[in-house]
């Protein structure tokens, strides 16, 4: 027995105690125990409140562990997991049986202590009947009082059956009666085996809330005036954070049914109590229907007596094997005296940057007005220690029955607080009374970080800043990153919502949001294009792995000067995140200022009477070429633009790879003239704003000449002659600048070049979809060339073989220059220099993804024997039943294969005991394959083969030899007229043995002279598939 002081009362927690108790009264305590033959259990196993204004009389009692021990319900009291553990595996889908009459013990308690710092220990043996067996388990169980008022129950549970078990679950059957002691005589369905149970919320569990008064008067309410149990609370809490929480709890089931069997224990569960599907830490069901928890204090059942089932779902227990089970029971009530209840606001987590934590929230107490409450706190380390209770704060109850505010704060420093944490809050009130509920927090990492940064790109700036400056109807570029942390415990699932609400003054460019995912490592994951939608929200279509980010960029204009600056911020939140994030402002300074923003050039030739055209005209020697400008003019308010110069150059070092040919220095040709935006006549300029200088011309706009306003346009043009013609494949370059800003490009050519375009495309995906874009295996190349000449002959300068392509784990099987792959004809590809035509070419190779996998036994077992030592060949244990076979699936490759295993070790056992001697033998292996293959080559095989332990030579069982033309590096002799072979694709089974030769195909041959022992041998074979060119 074991006992805590909670405010003015005595917690005493027991449990049923040894048969040499021999039916006595325990010492100092009005509580009986009956303990009768046949378990050394039986009896309740409870807590007892004990309050001093009742003379140390057991207030309230609950059973955590039993109910009733009448000799007829001596067999339910066994198996209802009141007295015990109940133990079942999921092959037997029930708890296990007891082991035949009744006085064979099904528990048997073999020690119990109580050690100074108030943990109540019990040593207690089980014994099973589980699947056809019986099964034992150890099972050491401590009661860990707790500073807030509650105890912690754990069970450290062994396997000691000397079997590797399957699918072992645990259970716990509870009676919910909370009444005073003693109080049968009011049938067992009075008040107290009736009370509500409420949810705890965030799943942490449920509890009972009752307040009976020491008097009644009334005749019907149902409640005996002879109890005098005053307010109490029983809860049980599953959300542990002390190392030995359970690892796959299926929540609190309860019910209006009895638990006799262990029937109503697995109940509604039967499907998911094998299984590790149910998460929820307080989800509960009426008679076994699933549901799923609520919000705190919400009722989940009420009116009917009740029971709870507590189910830990199935897991794996090795022979040896230990597994930790833990919930935490809390039961106070101090009679009449009313109890504080404390909220938490950072309950259930809160976000740990390093820093101090500061907790807030309510305490209510319905006495004790104008006293002060004081709120403690003690920290529970992720590493299991836990740190001293302190005070948090003090408050002081203004008046009873209000919620007072408290703030306070855990300190990181001198708690040596740490992500993973739990910070547990609790009030004592002026009479020394616990609350009623404690209520905590887990610190947790922020999951996910958001920056933000900017550049202004009309001004070519390279690199993204917080800030930039930028005039009206100036481009900025964004770039978001948004991290996942390290130490978060999941990825940022698709579907997060990254939410950037322009400010009115920007506009953002449609189709140019892009998102790239990153994994921790940096390297992209994938590209997603997407447009924000009205609500400024754009929506991932990747999960970002733990430690991994996205880069989000898109560009805006600038559409306003009103304000000085423009901040903008990006948000993220989506499911599973411990916290939303919100990025820095990236700021864009607005320049109030009058210049050209845009400048574009046309050409035309005025001999030849060409079309005006903003890239290109054909010229020769003498031709006059009239070179036009438009600028147009941002100005801020209040400001404008009266002059400028252009600048123009002929043949760059921009285009020194393609560029010939000049122009005539004459400037009686020039024609140099002006006309504003409104107008239609052409007015001169003055000549003396016209400069010649190598290779072009300067033009000023004279100060006073012209004022131009926000959005007003100039056209200057002026004409020049050809000197010399750009010679064949090369052009004649002209381009114009404003300041920083550019004109597009014009030239003059005298040749005419065509084009070739080259795709790759997925022949697995479907081609005929016109609404779904085919996949590229490869970037396409576009290559311009003289006509007749071939492509290898083409600008830029291709590299490598690209007709086709050789793309890595991809076949080439097919082509076409249907440049629509809906309705395209398709034959097959082989090796080209593809020649320019009079028209442009689109050319698209069809890939099939190869594949080359292997499919071998996960097992071999050889049975059990004796240990005799004798010449002997052991077959495969259950031969004949399984067809026992390795399987080579080759999906369009184009090499030869060949399939071989090895034998890593001897066989031996735990103890290095080795099997010398042993070899595996191989007879009747032969080959057979899919009916749909359609790979084309020999298949070759060993009928029979054996194996040398560790030698680093496989053995090779199985070969293909590929036979066709195709695709290669350095040997590619396809032709149009032998082109590639149809790889195909095809499965080969390497079967040992067929019908009754399967039951003795494989056989592990071990000499007489091979020394045997008890034990288990086993060996590992490794199977390899190996290509060739």
């Amino acid at each position: 027995m074991g006992s805590m002081v909670i405010g003015k009362s005595t917690l005493m927690y027991m449990v049923g105690p040894k048969q040499a108790n021999d039916n006595k009264v325990i010492p100092n305590s009005d509580i009986y125990i009956n303990v009768r033959e046949g378990s050394f259990l039986v009896g309740r196993n409870n807590f007892n409140l004990q309050t001093a204004n009742n003379a140390g009389k057991s207030e309230r009692w609950l059973s955590i562990h039993g109910d009733s021990d009448t000799s007829d319900t001596k067999v339910k009291q066994i198996l209802n997991g009141a007295s015990q553990l109940l133990i079942g595996t999921s092959g037997d889908e029930s708890v296990g049986g007891i082991i035949g009459p009744y006085e064979n013990k099904v528990a048997t308690q073999t020690g119990m202590s109580l050690s100074q710092d108030g943990i109540l220990r019990e040593n207690i043996n089980y014994q099973y009947f589980i699947e056809g067996t019986v099964t034992t388990f150890t099972d050491v169980v401590q009661f860990v009082p707790t500073e807030w008022g509650t105890v912690i129950v754990k069970e450290h549970v062994t396997n000691t059956s000397g079997r590797d078990l399957k699918g072992v679950f645990f259970g716990r059957s509870i009676d919910t009666d909370m009444r005073p002691f003693a109080s049968g005589v009011d049938g067992d369905y009075a008040i107290g085996d009736k009370v509500a149970i409420r949810f705890l919320g965030n799943q942490r569990g449920l509890y009972e809330d009752q307040n009976i008064p020491a008097t009644t008067t009334a005749s019907n309410d149902g409640i005996p005036a002879k109890y005098p149990g005053g307010s109490a609370r029983l809860s049980y809490s599953f959300d542990m954070q002390d190392g030995t929480g359970p690892e796959a709890w299926t929540a609190l089931y309860y019910s209006d049914v009895t638990m006799g069997g262990g029937a109503g224990f697995i109940g509604g569960y039967k499907g998911n109590a094998f299984k590790n599907t149910t998460t929820d830490l307080g989800m509960a069901s009426v008679s076994g229907g699933v549901g799923d928890s609520g919000s705190a204090g919400s009722v989940a059942i009420q009116n009917v007596n009740t029971e709870i089932a507590m189910m830990w779902l199935s897991k794996d227990m090795p022979a040896g094997a230990s597994r930790d089970l833990s919930y935490e029971v809390g039961f106070g009530g101090q009679g009449q005296y009313k109890l504080p209840e404390v909220t938490l606001d950072q309950s259930p987590q809160a976000l740990f940057d390093g820093n101090n934590v500061q907790l807030t929230g309510t305490v209510t107490d319905a006495d004790n007005e104008g006293k002060i409450e004081q709120l403690k706190y003690q920290v529970q380390h992720a590493n299991g220690t836990i740190g001293t209770a302190k005070n948090l704060t003090t408050i002081t109850n203004t008046k009873v029955g209000t919620a007072n505010k408290y703030v306070g704060t855990a300190d990181a420093v001198a708690d040596s607080l740490a992500v993973g944490d739990r910070i547990i809050v609790w009030a004592v009130d002026a009479d020394g009374n616990l609350s009623v509920n404690k209520e905590y927090t887990d610190l947790v990492a922020p999951a996910v970080t958001a920056a933000k940064k900017v550049k202004n790109i009309t001004t070519n700036e390279t690199k993204y800043a917080n800030s930039t400056i930028a005039s009206v109807k100036d481009e900025v570029g964004y770039q978001a990153t948004i991290k996942v942390s390290g130490t978060a415990t999941a990825a940022l699932a698709k579907g997060a919502i990254l939410k950037d609400v322009l400010d009115n003054d920007l506009t953002a460019k449609a189709g140019s949001a892009q998102i790239n995912y990153y994994n921790a490592s940096g390297t992209l994951l994938s590209t997603q294009k997407a447009d924000f939608n009205a609500q400024g929200q754009l929506i991932t279509n990747t999960d970002v792995p733990i430690g991994g980010y996205l880069v989000v960029t898109y560009t805006a204009t600038v559409n306003s000067n009103n304000k000085d600056k423009i901040d903008n911020i990006i948000s993220v939140t989506g499911e599973g995140l411990k916290n939303s994030a919100s990025s820095n402002a990236a700021t864009v300074n607005i320049k109030k200022t009058a210049v050209i923003d845009t400048l574009k050039q046309t050409i035309e030739n005025i001999t030849a009477k060409t079309s005006e055209s903003k890239d290109e005209t054909e010229g020769h020697i003498g031709d006059v070429i009239r070179y036009t400008f438009t600028a147009h003019v941002k100005a801020d308010s209040g400001t404008t633009l009266k002059s400028f110069v252009l600048n123009t150059q002929e043949n760059n070092n921009s285009h020194v790879t393609d560029s010939s040919g000049s122009l005539n220095v004459d400037s009686n040709q020039y024609n140099f003239q002006y006309q504003l935006k409104g107008t239609t006549t052409w007015a001169d300029l003055d000549k003396s704003g016209l400069k010649e200088v190598t290779g072009g011309v300067r033009i000023t706009l004279p100060d006073g000449q012209v004022a131009l306003d926000n959005d007003d346009t100039i056209t200057i043009r002026y004409s020049k002659s050809i000197k010399s013609a750009p010679i064949e494949n090369k052009y004649l370059y002209n381009d114009g600048l404003i300041g920083n800003v550019g004109a597009n490009s014009t030239r003059v050519k005298t040749l005419t070049n065509t084009k070739i375009t080259v795709r790759y495309v997925d022949l697995d995906e479907d081609l005929t979809n016109p609404d779904t874009k085919p996949t590229q295996v490869a970037d396409e190349i576009q290559v311009t060339g003289k006509i007749g000449s071939k492509l290898s002959e083409g600008t830029p300068t291709i590299t490598g073989r690209v007709a086709p392509k050789i793309v890595s784990d991809y076949t080439v099987l097919w082509v076409t220059e249907d440049a629509d792959l809906t309705s395209a004809t398709w034959q097959a590809a082989y090796k080209d220099d593809p020649q320019f035509e009079t028209t442009d070419r689109v050319i698209t190779y069809g890939y099939k993804k190869a594949m080359l996998t292997i499919d071998a036994p996960k097992a071999w077992n050889f049975g059990t024997y004796n240990a005799t030592q004798a010449d002997n060949t052991y077959y495969l244990s259950g031969r004949g039943k399984t067809k026992s076979q390795v399987a080579v699936v080759d999906y369009y490759g184009v090499q030869s294969w060949h399939l071989k295993v090895q034998q890593n070790d001897q066989f031996k056992d735990t103890e290095s005991h080795e099997l010398t001697g042993a070899e595996l033998r191989v007879t009747n292996g032969d080959v057979s394959t899919s009916k749909l293959n359609t790979a084309p080559g020999d298949i070759t095989s060993k009928s029979q083969f054996s194996l040398t332990a560790g030698s680093n030579s496989p053995t090779e069982i199985m070969s293909f030899d590929r036979t066709g033309t195709y695709q290669s590096q350095n040997n590619d002799t396809s032709s149009v007229t032998s082109p590639y072979t149809d790889a195909g694709q095809g499965i080969w089974y390497y079967n040992f043995g067929t019908g009754k030769a399967s039951e003795y195909s494989v056989g592990l041959h071990v000499p007489a002279t091979t020394k045997r022992y008890e034990t288990h041998y086993t060996t590992e074979l490794t199977w390899s598939v190996t290509v060739a060119p």
